[in-house]
């Protein structure tokens, strides 16, 4: 077992031999009260508002986390608290830094694990282990070690009734709770995918990518082609979906546009994060249930 006391925020220390720095990507929540270290505005020449702000943070050792307002165009770093206070809110994204032994493959990645609180994945059989009395830390170190041949997609963190205050969310790093492993994840299984209560935290590994393709308009012009590809060969993050969004029209039947890569889709948010565009296209990535393309 790997001792709570290795496990330390990035901010905090170096990361030991082994350890790399990497984000966990919190999703629906956001601090309820932060000490900013840096405020960032998009100036429209990054290729992504989240590669600048977390690249940012990354680089300044007071820097422990990152909170990104995608609709207002910009993002703040801030200071380290090891017990904080989340507050549901839907329009940020919120990344907290972290040291993890990181598989070699998957180095790249903006960020290497993903928490929704108030969601479980409600499935049972030999695919599942349980890890009692351990920090969310150690959960996280589990999540990457093997199950014999298997990987684990994702897992549970599940904090006693009796520790819990059901009016807040928080991030400790002491308080001690249940980890229950899982090989499936809520792609693989989504009618498993469930609202829970906020003493459960759904983890979700985003080293591995699942065998999935992206539902598409048959004979799609050339643009969105290159676009679907982006995505598809994202080594970044795990591309979920895409959207492209016309511009304007070019000799020969051809179209210019802009191509947005989502790390979301209608699984982990709902049907609240589609808004109507006239000239936009969205396509999602599913499950392959064959070797033939997804149309």
């Amino acid at each position: 077992n790997v001792k709570c006391s290795t496990i330390l925020l990035a901010s905090k220390a170096q990361c030991g031999v082994g350890r790399s720095v990497t984000y966990v990507r919190w999703s629906g929540v956001a601090p309820e009260t932060a000490k900013p270290v840096f405020v960032y505005s998009a100036s429209g020449e990054e290729q992504s508002l989240a590669g600048a702000c977390l690249a940012r943070c990354r680089e300044l050792e007071e820097c422990a986390a990152v909170v990104i307002a995608y609709g207002r165009g910009n993002c703040q770093g801030i200071a380290d608290q090891t017990s904080a206070k989340l507050k549901v809110d839907n329009d940020v994204a919120f990344f907290k830094k972290v040291c993890l032994a990181l598989p070699d493959e998957c180095s790249t990645r903006w960020w290497m694990l993903e928490n929704t609180p108030g969601y479980h994945l409600h499935s049972e059989g030999s695919h599942l282990k349980v890890i009692l009395n351990t920090t969310i830390y150690e959960c996280y170190d589990a999540v990457f070690a093997y199950n014999g041949n298997k990987k684990f997609r994702s897992a549970q963190w599940v904090v006693p009734q009796s520790e819990f205050d059901p009016d807040v969310i928080y991030t400790s790093d002491s308080l001690v709770g249940n980890c229950i492993l899982n090989a499936e994840n809520r792609f693989t299984e989504p009618e498993s995918y469930r609202v829970s209560n906020y003493y459960t935290v759904y983890i979700e590994n985003q080293c591995r990518h699942d065998s999935t393709c992206l539902l598409q308009k048959r004979n799609p012009l050339k643009p969105r082609i290159q676009c679907k590809s982006s995505c598809e060969q994202s080594e970044l993050f795990i591309c979920r979906g895409f959207t492209w969004i016309s511009r304007e029209k070019v000799k020969g039947g051809g179209e210019r546009g802009l191509c947005d890569l989502h790390s979301e889709d209608l699984i982990t948010t709902g049907s609240w994060l589609l808004r109507r565009i006239s000239s936009a296209t969205y396509y999602r990535r599913v499950v392959c249930l064959n070797s033939d393309p997804c149309t």
